[in-house]
């Protein structure tokens, strides 16, 4: 039995501290039919392993989006003069003093992670594996168990 959810985290570019700058968008988690909660920060969430998707807001979007009506306009001058992908990237990557910030964040958490995306350009990272009483502490979550007859999830 396995009980899953998505966790979007948003960390503004001008930001100085990650920390103090990020921004939680998670959906209001209710139970499902037939499942019940029955206690919070629980035992079973200890034992609980989970991985997260933390993506950092991309800049230039607005830069971007004249580019695209530019190339794709044969009035223009730049007409059909695309971008490459990693010009995009590049164009669009969170600040890296952001993305330092990120890192810096969940190496002094002690938590595992990989960044996502373009190379030295990337936009999100994705946390490996954390316990339930971990992914609390790092997130300010908790975490509850549920039952449905005789099946117990944390989540």
């Amino acid at each position: 039995m396995s009980l899953s959810f998505q966790l979007l985290f948003v960390c503004s570019p001008a930001a100085a501290e990650f920390s103090s700058a990020h921004t939680v968008l998670a959906p209001q988690i209710h139970a499902a039919s037939g499942w019940s909660r029955i206690a919070s920060n629980s035992t079973a969430c200890a034992a609980q392993h989970m991985r997260a998707t933390i993506v950092l807001r991309e800049r230039n979007l607005d830069t971007l989006e004249a580019i695209a009506r530019s190339v794709s306009d044969p009035h223009d001058t730049t007409y059909g003069r695309h971008m490459s992908t990693a010009a995009i990237a590049e164009m669009t990557a969170p600040a890296h003093h952001v993305r330092a910030s990120l890192v810096e964040w969940l190496s002094s958490a002690g938590v595992r992670f990989r960044t996502m995306g373009q190379g030295a350009a990337w936009s999100a990272v994705m946390v490996e594996s954390m316990g339930g009483n971990e992914a609390g502490r790092l997130f300010g979550t908790n975490c509850s168990t549920y039952r449905r007859g005789n099946e117990t999830a944390a989540v």
